[in-house]
Order: structure tokens, then C-alpha cells, then sequence
């Protein structure tokens, strides 16, 4: 299986892809699946190369396109043959294509070709990708139509595809093409698909128009709006009552059930007074649903963010569009922005959807800054984020829907229930969809991307402000739980409070925890360990005491052994000879000389131990129970790591090496005792090479053979002589 790969530039070879199998004495298949791939911009180079830019030599391959783009493709380029029938797909075996796009790619014949074997389609959107037998795909069902050249055509043109592999310039209609907008996203309001301008003759405003955009498009002039300029120098402009633009979108949502996409859709506008209008929900052009809005009247520059919250898409349709329509007129436009709803209504149809904001490329533009409201009694009702008591009050917070969030649970930033801001008309940052005041901006951290699903931090976080996330204990299910939270700080003395209400609001446990200083993106787990929690339903209230701290994830996890000393029985020793060994194994770190955790290793936060994430390539081939590789760091002089090690009695000899890095030449003690420490059996210092880098590593070899008698178990402890060594693992054998 092919999964978001991209084939481009292919202009002189014979093809990118020929799948060639054979199995006469069985009929079993060879199955590939390209899932969420690319092929563009290749060209057929000429006489030798494969007719296809995918090609299955034989009735046993079986080829699966799934949401995969084929676009500006040349297969006619040099093309000097009239038998050479070229397509982007050919194949001898049963072709399978699902939810896929093929735009404005030249073919001589068809840009699908099947030989004596089956297509099926499902979603398929084909635009310019004809030959001169068929306009999308050809089956030869049998020698005679291929010697006749008289295949069964199968056509292709589906409005309800996403291809969010397509680049912006392969829209090829406004109505019914692939789309370029996909859920979260904030464009330009000149992005438009499709719009209606009274009095299109004259082009006002005098901006610098985008290529491509038509002659009798919107009016527009240039934008001074700081957050206008992030999406482009220009705005629509100069607008007359009746006049819209429409903007297509898709979600790519794999909803388990319902029939419902909840999103917010929100527009950056300005006017000199207040002016009303409408946002609609279309589809076929028809109006699903819409609501009025009005903008501010703080002046022609004087924009604000207004959002229609809670917007329900069909979640079979793969395609919407919002109109924004001009009721008065003389109101400018910047930016429209749709992301998936944090808050839903309270209503069964409604499916259960992921609250964070998945992350956008690095490319993809920030966050609109909701900072207004709906004002009109007509507008639609929005549910916003309920306002809590004042700071440093334990009541209950409002509402009385219990919660169905159970433990193991982890909340994005952003997934609170609640909040208390002391600045609820404007959020800062570019991050948070929600109107309600909270400041978030885009993290850096990867652990908070990668494993706490949150693009986003909590920032500029006020003393007294605080963020309330709700999840349940079930029946049966009490017991002891960790809580943790990730959080950062630039200043040091700066603490967070964590506190457990119950649903009644009565305060069931509490705890203040010092945010070390390492920075505002230097992330690391603050854990509150072993919480003794009865079934029931909680709000976890997470309050800056102090301010100056980002937060960017929080959690509720059962309590487990943490791995840092075996049984006493010794049954369950996690280094065992032979291996390479991660350096976080260590079962005894007693002699660390700071008490802080450091570093963004998110495991064994409990210990004192200093680590950090690690990509060294032999590094990462050392075994470890979790699912990244850390390795120690910010080592100080005569720290040490004490391992418990098991291996078969009647091996007596055992061969040791360290894998580490440092920036100068360093030295490091190993040791080995008995389990009970009280014989020391070998003991060697080794120097490290000191490559003028922390990520430089090399492994040493300590022995080539040292013995350590007969017993089953015994201890390595590694002492740092002079610290500032980094050691990511260790091999034993």
C-alpha cells in the first residue's frame, strides 16, 4: 500500500510504476492500493516508455485507487505513433478506483484502460481526461472490441469528491469540480468560486488582483488590517446590496455514525455603520440553512470576526458551499475561515466529533481572531463557551450535561468545557475558533502535536484565569489516576493549580504544581500522581495562579506501575541479555542533582531524570516500551543510572557497550554489581569523543568480554564523571 506519496516529474523514464506478477500455479492476486496519492506534471518520454504512468503487466495484479489525484499529466508528449494508445491507468487485471480525481491530463485513447478484466467506480471526478475512444475509462471485455477498437466506455463525473491533493488551479468549475478548500481552512475572500457583482463593467478598488481571478469579478483595494494581511493584501470592496460570493468547501470527516458535521463559519468584515448580512448554507445551489448577521460600524478599517456558530453540513455530502450575501451594501471583506465545532448542541443526531482543530500544514494560513458576536435577535443561536464564577471560586460550573469523556482521556488545549477570561471580547494569538476571549496560538511542540493531538497552546494566560474539562469515572471503574498536564513558562516561580470538582461542585482534591522556566515552547509534563477517584462525574479545573504559563494539552490517566524497580521475585526484569536497550530502562536515578523534570521526553515524568526526544537512527533501534525514543540529557557531574539485568545462570561472560554523544571530550564510569551491590565485579572509565555536537552520536564498546559469575541477576550503574553527556541506549550480549 502507497500512502500519501506523490509521483511528479517523470519526463525521461520508462514510467514511474510497472507491477509484473505471475502465479501459474495458483490464483492468487497481487492487491496494491494507492491511498491519498499524487500523480502529476509527468509526460510520456517516447518510443520504450510504458503508454500508462501506472501499469499492470498481468490478470493476477489488482490495483485500488482510493481519494488519489491524477492531474497535468502529458501522456502525448512525443507521442509520434498513432498505435501507441496512451492513458494514466492500464492494466490487465481488475482495477478498482474510488473517490478520486482525474483533471486536464492528455491521453490519446482513455486515461483509464482495462484489459479482459473488471473497472469498478465509486466517486470518481474526471475533467479533460479524454482520448478518442472513451472520456474517462475503456473496458476491452474481450479480444473482438479490442481488435475493433470498440471498448465499453465507463464515464466519470461525480460533484462529490474531495481531493485534497489538488492544487488550487486545478478547480475546474464552480459548481461541480474538485474543491481547494478543505475543513479547517481561512482563505482570502478573493478566493472565491463563484460570485455576482452588480455593475461588473467597472472594476473599483484598484488592488493588485491575483492571477486567474475574472474581469468582472468583485470590486477590491488594498487591506491595512493586521489580521486581514495574513490571508493577502486585498479585500472585497465598494459592495452593493444583492451582491454574494460563494465559497466551496470539503470535510474529511469518517464519521462513525449520524448524519451531522458541525462547524463554525466565520468572516473578518468592516463597515463605516452597521450593516446586515447573510451567511447561507447551499447546496445545488438550493439554501439549506442561513442566518443574518450584522457588522459593527467601526469604520471601513475597522475590522471584527464574526462567527455563525454550530453550522450542521450534510455528512454524506462531500462538497458544501457558504454564500456570504451583501443585504445593505458598504461593507468591506477580508477573510472567511470554517472550522469543525467545539461546543455541538445538545442534540442526538449530532455525531461525536474530535474538539481539537486537526493541525494544518506549515504552509496553511493562521487562525482567523474571532473578537465579535452576532447582534441581531435574528441571528441563529450560538452556543458559546459558558462564563464560570469569578477567579479562584471552586462552585460548580453551569450546564448539567454530564459527561461521557471516561478515562484514559486527553484534551487538546482547546477542548475545554469552560472558561474564565479576563478579556472575553478579544483573543489573542490567531488559534481559537471559539469567540470567547481565550488566547491560543500555534505550538511548536512536538509531543503536543503528535501525541496530544493539539496544534495549539493556551498563551498570555492571566492570573485568575482558568480552563474547566469535564470526563466521568464509571461504575466499576474508580481507583487511582494520574492527572497530568503540559504546560510552559519563561519565568521562573510561576505555578498552576490543578483541582477536582465534583458535578455539584464540591472540590474532591487539589494540588499546586511550579511550571519550570525553560521557555514559552519548552513544553514539559507537570504530572499529579496516584488520585484516588470514586465513580462519578468530574470537571478538572486548571488555573493560572500566577500567569505567564502556556498550556497546551491536560489529562486524566489510570495509575500504573511505572517501571522503575523489578519485583522482588525478580519475574519481571525488563532488560534481559541479549539486547540494545533504551536508556530510559533504568530502574534507580536517586542521585539526580536537580529535582525538575527537563526536557520534552513525555515518559517517566515521575523520575528526576532529565531527557529529551531523540532521532538518531541507532538510537531508535533500541528496544523501548513506548511508542518514541527519548535519550537522558542535561546529565551534571557524578549523576548516575543503575540498571537491573537478567540473563541465563550459566552464562558468565557478557560483552557491554553505550551509545552517546556530547559536545567535548567527557568522561563516564560503568559499573557492574551483584543484585544486592555489595560485590562490584568489573569497573571500566570510558572517554566520550566529543563531536563539537549533542546529536552527533557514537556507540563505545566498554568490554568485549567481562565476567560476572554465574548468577542470574545483577546491576549496571553508569556514573557521568564531568555531566554534560548525552545516552540514549545501551547494548548487552
Amino acid at each position: 500500500t502507497f500512502r500519501d506519496c506523490e509521483w511528479v516529474d517523470f519526463t525521461h523514464s520508462r514510467g514511474p510504476i510497472m507491477l509484473d506478477f505471475f502465479d501459474i500455479f495458483s490464483s492468487n492476486e497481487l492487491v496494491v492500493t494507492f491511498e491519498d496519492c499524487r500523480f502529476h506534471d509527468n509526460q510520456y518520454f517516447g518510443f520504450g516508455a510504458q503508454t500508462a504512468l501506472v501499469v499492470a503487466n498481468s490478470d493476477q495484479t489488482r490495483m485500488v485507487f482510493r481519494r488519489t489525484v491524477f492531474d497535468k499529466n502529458n501522456m502525448q508528449w512525443n507521442n509520434t505513433s498513432p498505435e501507441s494508445r496512451t492513458h494514466v491507468i492500464e492494466s490487465l487485471g481488475p482495477v478498482e478506483i474510488e473517490d478520486s480525481c482525474f483533471v486536464n491530463n492528455q491521453v490519446s485513447s482513455a486515461g483509464v484502460a482495462v484489459y479482459g478484466n473488471a473497472l469498478s467506480t465509486s466517486l470518481v471526478h474526471a475533467v479533460n481526461t479524454g482520448g478518442g475512444l472513451c472520456q474517462f475509462a475503456s473496458v476491452f471485455e474481450n479480444l473482438q472490441q479490442y481488435e475493433s477498437l470498440n471498448p465499453t466506455c465507463v464515464g466519470a463525473d461525480s460533484s462529490q469528491v474531495s481531493c485534497p491533493h489538488l492544487p488550487s488551479d486545478g478547480a475546474v468549475d464552480n459548481d461541480g469540480g474538485p474543491v481547494k478548500h478543505y475543513i479547517p481552512f481561512v482563505t482570502n475572500a478573493l478566493d472565491y468560486d463563484s460570485a455576482f457583482e452588480i455593475g461588473d463593467t467597472q472594476l473599483e478598488g484598484g488592488c493588485n488582483r491575483q492571477a486567474g481571478l475574472p474581469i468582472d469579478g468583485p470590486d477590491a483595494q488594498n487591506t491595512v488590517d493586521s489580521i486581514c494581511l495574513n490571508f493577502g493584501g486585498c479585500h472585497v470592496s465598494h459592495t452593493s446590496a444583492g451582491e454574494f460570493l460563494v465559497y466551496r468547501f470539503a470535510h474529511n470527516n469518517n464519521l462513525s455514525s449520524g448524519n451531522v458535521v458541525w462547524v463554525d463559519v466565520t468572516v473578518r468584515v468592516a463597515s463605516l455603520r452597521r450593516k446586515e448580512f447573510t451567511l447561507e448554507l447551499l447546496y445545488n445551489n438550493q439554501v439549506e440553512s442561513s442566518a443574518t448577521m450584522f457588522s459593527e460600524g467601526f469604520g471601513y478599517d475597522g475590522y471584527t470576526s464574526i462567527s455563525w456558530r454550530n453550522v450542521p453540513l450534510r455528512a454524506e455530502e462531500k462538497t458544501h458551499s457558504i454564500r456570504i450575501r451583501f443585504v445593505n451594501g458598504g461593507t468591506n471583506f477580508c477573510a472567511i475561515g470554517v472550522g469543525y465545532s467545539v461546543n455541538t448542541p445538545p442534540t442526538t443526531s449530532s455525531p461525536t466529533l474530535p474538539f481539537t482543530i486537526p493541525p494544518q500544514s506549515p504552509t496553511s494560513p493562521p487562525t482567523i481572531v474571532p473578537t465579535a458576536t452576532p447582534a441581531s435577535t435574528s441571528a441563529p443561536t450560538v452556543t458559546e463557551s459558558r462564563r464560570t464564577s469569578p477567579p479562584g471560586s471552586t462552585s460548580a460550573p453551569s450546564g448539567t450535561e454530564p459527561s461521557h469523556g471516561i478515562p484514559p482521556i486527553t484534551w487538546g488545549a482547546l477542548d475545554y468545557d469552560e472558561a474564565f477570561e479576563m478579556t472575553p471580547g478579544e483573543s489573542a494569538g490567531g488559534c481559537n475558533f471559539r469567540s470567547d476571549g481565550v488566547d491560543a496560538q500555534e505550538t511548536s511542540d512536538l509531543v503536543c502535536i503528535e501525541r496530544d493531538f493539539s496544534p495549539c497552546n493556551i498563551g498570555w494566560w492571566d492570573a485568575g484565569e482558568f480552563l474547566l474539562y469535564r470526563f466521568s469515572v464509571p461504575q466499576g471503574g474508580g481507583g487511582m489516576f494520574d492527572v497530568r498536564i503540559r504546560a510552559a513558562s519563561n519565568s521562573a516561580g510561576r505555578h498552576l493549580g490543578m483541582i477536582l470538582l465534583t458535578s455539584d461542585g464540591d472540590e474532591w482534591a487539589s494540588k499546586a504544581f511550579i511550571v519550570p522556566a525553560m521557555g514559552y515552547q519548552s513544553f514539559n509534563d507537570i504530572s499529579w500522581e496516584s488520585v484516588n477517584l470514586e465513580p462519578n462525574d468530574y470537571f478538572l479545573k486548571v488555573i493560572s495562579t500566577t500567569g505567564r504559563i502556556n498550556l497546551c494539552s491536560a489529562a486524566v490517566l489510570p495509575s500504573e506501575d511505572d517501571g522503575t524497580a523489578p519485583d522482588q521475585d525478580g519475574e519481571d526484569y525488563k532488560v534481559v541479555v541479549p539486547g540494545l536497550y533504551s536508556a530510559m530502562y533504568y530502574t534507580d536515578a536517586s542521585l539526580d542533582s536537580t529535582s525538575d523534570n527537563f526536557g520534552n521526553c513525555p515518559f517517566r515524568k515521575n523520575s528526576p531524570i532529565d531527557a529529551k526526544l531523540n532521532d538518531d537512527s541507532v538510537c531508535k533501534q533500541a528496544i523501548t516500551e513506548h511508542d518514541s525514543h527519548c535519550h537522558i540529557a542535561f546529565t551534571q557531574r557524578d549523576e548516575y543510572l543503575v540498571y537491573d539485568i537478567k540473563k541465563t545462570p550459566e552464562k558468565d561472560t557478557i560483552k557491554v557497550s553505550v551509545r552517546v554523544a556530547s559536545f567535548r571530550e567527557k568522561s563516564l564510569r560503568v559499573e557492574l554489581f551483584s543484585q544486592d551491590l555489595a560485590t562490584l565485579l568489573a569497573s571500566k572509565d570510558i572517554q566520550t569523543p566529543g563531536r563539537g555536537s549533542w546529536l552527533v552520536y557514537d556507540t563505545l564498546t566498554v568490554w568485549d568480554q567481562v565476567e560476572v559469575g554465574n548468577d542470574e541477576v545483577f546491576k549496571m550503574k553508569i556514573t557521568f564523571i564531568d555531566g554534560q553527556v548525552n545516552f540514549c541506549s545501551f547494548g548487552i550480549e
